[in-house]
């Protein structure tokens, strides 16, 4: 995995897509705690 700030990206999902002009479209996940009424939540 190749992380970027609070993202994951990872060639081994699938391959990057490429968009023309040098720029690629990478599959990743996103992660965040969030708090709410019933304590914090892990959102992936």
């Amino acid at each position: 995995y190749c992380p970027v700030g609070r993202s994951f990206y990872s060639p081994d999902i699938r391959r990057p897509q490429r968009l023309g002009e040098g720029l690629e479209s990478w599959c990743g996940f996103y992660q965040s705690i969030r708090p709410t009424q019933m304590g914090l939540s892990l959102n992936i």
